[in-house]
């Protein structure tokens, strides 16, 4: 059982109500799925409570990200052979996606037409790549992954049977649904996601202020999110996956197999941070020539596998204090692309206010300052958190740098003027 359990109940009858209750009430349920074991789960855990509830089939949405380890597109295009259970929304984006092993270049495109030669696979459909059953793969214009999921693409009015559903505020649709004796007024538009709380104290938080495995506000796009496995533990999810024997990546195996711990086993691409570093000598060995591939697709892979987290952090010199590395080599404008040092120094002027208004010491050097409401509260990290000067803003909360500064026509997070390839 998970520490993090709000109830007392077992992990996967509590998530199977969870699930049930959200088709009862008659919300449109779409599942969100990386390929990885936590989607996994979750939606096997829809197909139970669908199938039981006569909802079949499960909509389940799968974002093409290109540079996954081995197994894991392959599961899915299993998964899309299951049309009587699954209607599989497979679509890409060609949005960028964060290379943390170049600083200077920190984006490159999923299935960048650009270098089509170099790609590391291609998507169902596509030049001799088999179609998918049932719904073909499919192009999209939303860059955001927050957007995918939203009214564009799933609109309740079909699902509730009212064409000018969409159309209505809270109160029209209240009138409507008991002027027709229906209590659909209620129903909103789901999406189910795999976030377990064990995962980081983070997460736990932000459930608790949500008050419910729901969320109480929507997402971009109307769509609200739901956590139905949030107090299961790894074990119950490879508990869950070994008792009703389900297909699952086999990219788990190879990774049990190569020494990597269950709990810390995760499928996502393997640019994204520089804590993924650690997964790139087992991958390749596991898949020399997926890996080789990889190392031909984004620029600076193999050095990250050579030299580990070193390749995308910033030395420190002996006798060298962490602001005079800030000042080095995040700050000097004659080698640092300004965009980088701008967002640098907005970090830097962001600590230094924020300590001096509780401290007249300088801004501490290595130890964050306790009394600092701002985590990145010390040269240290600034240093190692804004080294790439952390373009999606996941370390500092900044806005991230828009696909289009970097590639003319690339479009923008929000989806506007954005290149369908």
């Amino acid at each position: 059982m998970s520490r993090k359990r709000l109830r007392g109940e077992d992990v996967f009858v509590a998530a199977y109500d969870r699930v049930a209750q959200l088709y009862e009430r008659g919300d449109r349920v779409i599942v969100s799925t990386s390929g990885g074991k936590d989607s996994t789960v979750i939606m096997e855990l829809a197909v139970m409570a669908a199938r039981d509830l006569g909802k079949l089939p499960v909509e389940v949405l799968t974002r093409d990200e290109e540079i996954m380890f081995p197994g894991t597109y392959e599961y899915l295009e299993r998964t899309a052979q299951r049309t009587d259970e699954i209607d599989l929304h497979w679509v890409i984006a060609g949005q960028p996606i964060l290379n943390a092993f170049n600083r200077f270049d920190p984006y490159w495109w999923v299935f960048d037409p650009l270098v089509e030669d170099r790609w590391v696979r291609s998507y169902p459909g596509h030049g001799d790549s088999p179609q998918l059953p049932g719904r073909p793969a499919y192009w999209i214009e939303d860059k955001n992954i927050l957007d995918l999921t939203g009214f564009g693409r799933f609109p309740l009015s079909g699902h509730l049977g009212w064409e000018d559903w969409d159309d209505l505020t809270p109160k029209q649709r209240t009138r409507r649904a008991y002027s027709e004796g229906r209590a659909t007024e209620r129903a909103r538009l789901t999406v189910l996601i795999g976030l377990r709380t064990e995962e980081s104290e983070a997460r736990y938080m932000g459930l608790l202020s949500s008050g419910n495995y729901v969320t109480s506000r929507p997402m971009a796009g109307g769509s609200f999110k739901a956590r139905p496995v949030y107090d299961w533990s790894y074990r119950d999810v490879w508990r869950f996956i070994r008792d009703f024997k389900l297909d699952y990546s086999s990219a788990y195996d190879v990774m049990q197999r190569y020494g990597i711990d269950p709990k810390y086993a995760r499928l996502a691409p393997p640019t994204m941070t520089a804590h993924s570093i650690n997964y790139l000598p087992m991958a390749s060995k596991a898949w020399p020539q997926w890996w080789n591939r990889v190392c031909n697709r984004i620029d600076g892979a193999r050095t990250a596998a050579q030299f580990g987290k070193r390749a995308a952090q910033p030395i420190r010199s002996m006798g060298e204090s962490w602001q005079q590395v800030v000042e080095r080599e995040l700050l000097d404008r004659s080698r640092i692309p300004e965009w980088l040092v701008s967002r640098v120094q907005r970090q830097v002027d962001r600590a230094h206010k924020e300590h001096a208004a509780h401290s007249t010491t300088p801004l501490p050097d290595e130890a964050r300052c306790p009394y600092c409401f701002n985590p990145i509260s010390c040269w240290k990290k600034i240093a190692i958190n804004l080294y790439s000067g952390d373009p999606f803003g996941m370390t500092t909360g900044m806005e991230p740098i828009e696909p289009e500064f970097f590639r003319t026509g690339a479009g923008t997070w929000g989806g506007k003027g954005a290149a369908t390839w």
